[in-house]
C-alpha cells in the first residue's frame, strides 16, 4: 500500500453509512483526487480541521437540547445541507460566523449615552481579559472590554480581529434561544 500525503481536503459525503472525504494528493494532479474513507486518512489532522473550518457557509439558527447546551444549526458547503454542532466546536471551527451570527441577535434592554468622540486617558496596553458590555452608538457597535491596567470601549471591528473568544463568551449567554 502506497503512503501519500494530503495536499488539501476538498469534500466529504457520507456513504456507506462512512464519511468519506474527496482529497487532493499532495505532488498528484486532479486527475488522481480520490474518495478516501475517514479511518485511512493518518497524520493529516491539520488538513482535516483547515477543511471544517472553510466548510461552513452560515450559522442558520440556535437552539439547546434537554441539558440546556447549545447546538447551532450550521449550513455547509461541501455537502450542501445543513448540521447540528455544538456550541463549543462552532466556536474553534467558525469563531468569525458565530460573532456575526450572535452579533445580529442583540437585544438592546436600555440605551445608554456615550461621547464616543472623547479621548480615551491612559490607554491600556496589557492583556484583554473579558469582555463586560456591549453598545451601539449611532450605527457603531462598540464592546467594553477589561484589560490588566485599565478599560476602554473597542470598535465591533477591531474587537472581531483581536478579541472574537471573548465577544463569544459575553455574547452566547445572553442568546435567547426560543422553542
Amino acid at each position: 500500500m502506497d503512503i501519500c500525503e494530503v495536499q488539501k481536503i476538498i469534500n466529504k459525503r457520507h456513504q456507506n453509512g462512512k464519511m468519506h472525504f474527496l482529497i487532493k494528493w499532495d505532488g498528484y494532479s486532479h486527475a488522481h483526487n480520490s474518495w478516501e474513507p475517514e479511518e485511512n486518512l493518518v497524520d493529516c489532522a491539520e488538513a482535516l480541521s483547515e477543511f471544517e473550518r472553510k466548510n461552513a457557509t452560515r450559522i442558520l439558527s440556535a437552539g439547546q437540547n434537554q441539558n440546556s447546551d447549545i447546538h447551532y444549526l450550521v449550513e455547509l458547503k461541501s455537502e450542501l445541507k445543513t448540521e447540528l454542532v455544538s456550541a463549543d466546536r462552532v466556536a474553534v471551527l467558525w469563531p468569525d460566523h458565530l460573532v456575526s451570527f450572535l452579533e445580529e441577535r442583540i437585544v438592546w434592554r436600555r440605551r445608554v449615552d456615550f461621547d464616543s468622540t472623547s479621548p480615551v486617558e491612559n490607554q491600556p496596553v496589557g492583556q484583554a481579559r473579558r469582555i463586560t458590555y456591549v453598545t451601539n452608538v449611532g450605527s457603531t457597535l462598540l464592546y467594553w472590554v477589561e484589560y490588566d491596567d485599565g478599560s476602554q470601549f473597542v470598535s465591533a471591528k477591531e474587537a472581531r480581529k483581536k478579541y472574537s473568544n471573548l465577544i463569544i463568551e459575553y455574547l452566547q449567554p445572553h442568546l435567547l434561544v426560543v422553542d
